[in-house]
Protein backbone atom coordinates (compact mmCIF):
# COMPACT_ATOMS: atom_id res chain seq x y z
CA UNK A 1 0.00 0.00 0.00
CA UNK A 2 3.10 2.43 1.07
CA UNK A 3 4.28 1.98 -2.16
CA UNK A 4 1.66 2.46 -4.03
CA UNK A 5 1.02 -1.29 -5.49
CA UNK A 6 -1.87 -2.50 -6.57
CA UNK A 7 -2.39 -6.58 -4.62
CA UNK A 8 -3.60 -8.01 -7.80
CA UNK A 9 -0.22 -6.33 -10.15
CA UNK A 10 1.85 -7.90 -7.02
CA UNK A 11 0.52 -11.15 -6.78
CA UNK A 12 0.80 -11.93 -11.02
CA UNK A 13 5.00 -11.32 -10.10
CA UNK A 14 6.47 -11.44 -6.63
CA UNK A 15 6.36 -14.44 -4.25
CA UNK A 16 7.13 -14.04 -0.64
CA UNK A 17 11.20 -15.45 -0.04
CA UNK A 18 12.32 -16.78 2.80
CA UNK A 19 15.98 -16.79 3.04
CA UNK A 20 19.23 -17.11 5.76
CA UNK A 21 22.11 -14.64 4.81
CA UNK A 22 25.79 -16.08 5.45
CA UNK A 23 26.18 -14.15 8.48
CA UNK A 24 23.06 -15.15 10.22
CA UNK A 25 20.98 -18.18 10.91
CA UNK A 26 17.89 -15.87 11.32
CA UNK A 27 15.34 -16.63 8.54
CA UNK A 28 14.28 -13.15 6.87
CA UNK A 29 11.70 -12.32 4.46
CA UNK A 30 11.31 -10.11 1.57
CA UNK A 31 9.31 -9.50 -1.37
CA UNK A 32 10.59 -11.31 -4.57
CA UNK A 33 11.08 -11.31 -8.29
CA UNK A 34 11.88 -14.18 -10.29
CA UNK A 35 15.30 -13.08 -11.77
CA UNK A 36 17.33 -15.70 -13.34
CA UNK A 37 18.66 -18.33 -10.71
CA UNK A 38 17.23 -16.03 -7.62
CA UNK A 39 15.31 -13.42 -6.86
CA UNK A 40 15.54 -9.67 -6.84
CA UNK A 41 13.95 -8.89 -3.10
CA UNK A 42 12.81 -5.79 -1.21
CA UNK A 43 12.45 -6.25 2.01
CA UNK A 44 11.19 -2.22 4.16
CA UNK A 45 11.71 -3.99 7.74
CA UNK A 46 15.81 -4.54 6.73
CA UNK A 47 15.51 -1.46 4.39
CA UNK A 48 17.08 -3.69 1.92
CA UNK A 49 17.00 -4.36 -1.52
CA UNK A 50 19.26 -7.13 -3.11
CA UNK A 51 19.52 -10.15 -4.51
CA UNK A 52 18.83 -13.87 -3.15
CA UNK A 53 20.95 -16.45 -5.56
CA UNK A 54 23.94 -17.14 -7.36
CA UNK A 55 24.44 -14.41 -9.77
CA UNK A 56 22.18 -11.21 -10.40
CA UNK A 57 20.15 -10.95 -13.69
CA UNK A 58 17.41 -9.06 -15.00
CA UNK A 59 14.16 -9.77 -15.41
CA UNK A 60 12.07 -9.57 -18.56
CA UNK A 61 8.29 -9.89 -18.77
CA UNK A 62 6.80 -10.30 -22.28
CA UNK A 63 3.33 -10.22 -23.26
CA UNK A 64 3.13 -11.42 -26.55
CA UNK A 65 4.20 -9.39 -29.87
CA UNK A 66 4.35 -5.96 -27.67
CA UNK A 67 5.77 -3.08 -29.77
CA UNK A 68 7.26 -1.13 -26.64
CA UNK A 69 9.54 -2.13 -24.31
CA UNK A 70 9.49 -0.34 -20.36
CA UNK A 71 12.79 -0.27 -18.82
CA UNK A 72 13.12 0.20 -14.95
CA UNK A 73 15.76 0.09 -12.05
CA UNK A 74 13.83 -2.08 -10.12
CA UNK A 75 10.25 -4.23 -9.41
CA UNK A 76 8.88 -1.28 -7.39
CA UNK A 77 8.94 0.98 -9.62
CA UNK A 78 7.66 -1.36 -12.45
CA UNK A 79 4.72 -2.52 -10.59
CA UNK A 80 4.08 1.21 -8.84
CA UNK A 81 3.81 2.53 -12.47
CA UNK A 82 1.74 -0.15 -13.76
CA UNK A 83 -0.67 0.30 -11.08
CA UNK A 84 -0.93 3.57 -11.63
CA UNK A 85 -0.83 3.14 -15.21
CA UNK A 86 -3.52 0.04 -15.71
CA UNK A 87 -3.21 0.50 -19.71
CA UNK A 88 0.54 -0.68 -19.61
CA UNK A 89 0.10 -3.85 -17.71
CA UNK A 90 -0.28 -5.92 -21.70
CA UNK A 91 3.29 -4.08 -22.26
CA UNK A 92 6.52 -5.79 -22.43
CA UNK A 93 8.87 -4.72 -19.35
CA UNK A 94 12.37 -5.42 -18.73
CA UNK A 95 13.62 -4.29 -14.77
CA UNK A 96 17.63 -4.48 -14.68
CA UNK A 97 17.52 -5.27 -10.77
CA UNK A 98 20.69 -3.18 -10.75
CA UNK A 99 22.06 -0.86 -13.35
CA UNK A 100 25.37 -2.57 -13.50
CA UNK A 101 23.52 -5.04 -15.90
CA UNK A 102 22.52 -2.12 -18.45
CA UNK A 103 25.03 -3.31 -20.77
CA UNK A 104 24.30 -6.83 -20.45
CA UNK A 105 20.82 -5.68 -20.97
CA UNK A 106 21.30 -4.00 -24.70
CA UNK A 107 22.58 -7.27 -25.88
CA UNK A 108 19.36 -9.64 -25.00
CA UNK A 109 16.82 -6.61 -25.86
CA UNK A 110 18.58 -6.67 -29.24
CA UNK A 111 17.48 -10.25 -29.49
CA UNK A 112 13.93 -8.76 -29.82
CA UNK A 113 12.71 -6.03 -32.40
CA UNK A 114 10.82 -3.46 -30.20
CA UNK A 115 10.25 0.02 -32.01
CA UNK A 116 10.12 1.58 -28.70
CA UNK A 117 12.55 1.46 -25.58
CA UNK A 118 11.07 3.96 -22.92
CA UNK A 119 13.43 4.15 -20.15
CA UNK A 120 11.69 5.00 -16.70
CA UNK A 121 15.04 4.85 -14.59
CA UNK A 122 16.25 6.61 -11.19
CA UNK A 123 17.12 10.25 -11.72
CA UNK A 124 20.75 9.40 -10.34
CA UNK A 125 24.35 9.08 -11.04
CA UNK A 126 23.57 5.16 -11.89
CA UNK A 127 20.52 6.29 -14.05
CA UNK A 128 22.63 8.65 -16.02
CA UNK A 129 25.22 5.74 -16.68
CA UNK A 130 22.74 3.49 -17.70
CA UNK A 131 20.58 5.96 -19.97
CA UNK A 132 23.83 6.43 -21.84
CA UNK A 133 24.29 2.90 -22.48
CA UNK A 134 21.08 2.15 -24.13
CA UNK A 135 21.01 5.41 -25.96
CA UNK A 136 24.32 4.03 -27.43
CA UNK A 137 23.10 1.03 -28.20
CA UNK A 138 19.37 2.05 -29.23
CA UNK A 139 19.91 5.27 -30.62
CA UNK A 140 16.65 5.05 -33.02
CA UNK A 141 14.50 3.52 -30.71
CA UNK A 142 15.40 4.51 -27.23
CA UNK A 143 13.50 7.24 -25.24
CA UNK A 144 14.48 8.72 -21.82
CA UNK A 145 11.25 9.31 -20.08
CA UNK A 146 12.96 10.82 -16.72
CA UNK A 147 11.96 14.75 -17.76
CA UNK A 148 8.51 13.09 -16.65
CA UNK A 149 9.32 12.91 -12.84
CA UNK A 150 12.80 14.87 -13.15
CA UNK A 151 11.59 16.60 -9.74
CA UNK A 152 11.89 12.77 -7.65
CA UNK A 153 14.04 10.38 -6.95
CA UNK A 154 12.09 7.18 -9.48
CA UNK A 155 8.69 6.50 -11.00
CA UNK A 156 7.67 5.37 -7.70
CA UNK A 157 8.58 8.34 -5.52
CA UNK A 158 6.39 10.43 -8.12
CA UNK A 159 4.03 8.35 -7.99
CA UNK A 160 3.54 7.89 -4.06
CA UNK A 161 3.49 11.91 -3.58
CA UNK A 162 1.14 12.61 -6.67
CA UNK A 163 -1.68 10.10 -5.68
CA UNK A 164 -3.79 11.41 -8.27
CA UNK A 165 -2.09 10.17 -11.01
CA UNK A 166 -3.97 7.65 -13.51
CA UNK A 167 -4.09 6.62 -16.70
Amino acid sequence: MERKIDLTVAKAHLFEIRYKTQKSDTEMFAVGLAAGDGFAISNKLKNGKGYVGKNISSTHIKHGESPTLLVFEGFIDAFSFLTAYPSYQKTDIYILNSTNLAEKATKEIETFSYQNIRLLLDNDKAGDKATEIFKKAFSETVSDERFKYSDYNDINDMICKKPFLRD
